[in-house]
């Protein structure tokens, strides 16, 4: 199960995050997607999220992606945390106009 949240602008998706955790989501399963990497740094850093390091043990699973021109990657990230087909869509526009996208996954 996943939520997934659009956020206008850095303050937004400050408030966003801090308000999953408050709700008892871990960082672990909380992802940023966003398309500025300079807002990306400073949502990162203000909410003690990690950066898009994908280490191969696992141990980072939050991940903030900085895109130019990595649209499939965010597509297939999506699908893969388990985004319906409509959702990823949705959220791939969000990202293309500037926004940022928040995605919990919920454990089962």
């Amino acid at each position: 199960m996943y939520i997934y949240k659009v956020a206008e602008n850095l303050q937004e998706a400050r408030n966003t995050v801090n308000g999953l955790k408050n709700e008892g989501y871990l960082l672990d399963d909380i992802y940023i997607f966003a398309y500025d990497e300079k807002q990306s740094e400073e949502v990162i850093e203000e909410t003690d999220t990690n950066d898009d390091t994908i280490e191969e043990d696992g141990l980072i699973d939050i991940m903030a992606y900085f895109f130019s021109s990595r649209i499939e990657e965010v597509h297939d990230k999506m699908l893969s945390l388990g985004l319906s087909h409509e959702d990823v869509t949705v959220c791939e526009k969000e990202v293309e106009n500037g926004k940022f996208v928040i995605v919990a996954i919920q454990a089962d």
